[in-house]
């Protein structure tokens, strides 16, 4: 993950997105 100064909300957005992604994978068994 590539880390680079953004604002909270677009943090928060990126954590989300990665953790969503993270859950997809396992739940589908990538």
């Amino acid at each position: 993950m590539i880390r680079v100064n953004v604002t909270d909300a677009s943090a928060a957005d990126a954590l989300l997105d990665e953790t969503a992604y993270r859950e997809h994978c396992q739940s589908a068994g990538h």
